[in-house]
């Protein structure tokens, strides 16, 4: 398994346990023995949000003792579109949004 991919697979095990309902989206990529995680939030990112996703990271990077993290916390309200590059998570929010018009 190559790194990026490996890093793709712990991102999405560990994410599973943030509980915000204002999460959108994560991306992960590999770069210059760096992992850069961003986190996207619809509306304002509270401590609480920022403190669970840094919790992610922090099991995400154990597995790459020698390696660097880069973490990112960006607010970026719906309908603005996820990034589609290194997308490793991105919420259901067609559904969501059909759901809530009825």
């Amino acid at each position: 398994m190559n790194i990026q991919k490996h890093l793709e697979f712990l991102t999405r095990d560990e994410i599973k346990d943030i509980t915000s309902p204002k999460l959108r989206g994560v991306t992960a990529k590999w770069e210059n023995n760096k992992a850069k995680i961003s986190f996207y939030f619809n509306g304002e990112i509270s401590n609480i949000d920022e403190e669970a996703a840094s919790d992610a990271c922090t099991y995400i990077i154990a597995h790459f003792p020698e390696a660097f993290l880069e973490e990112s916390f960006i607010r970026l309200d719906y309908p603005k579109p996820l990034p589609k590059d290194f997308l490793v998570y991105a919420r259901d929010e067609e559904n969501e949004f059909n759901n809530n018009r009825l």
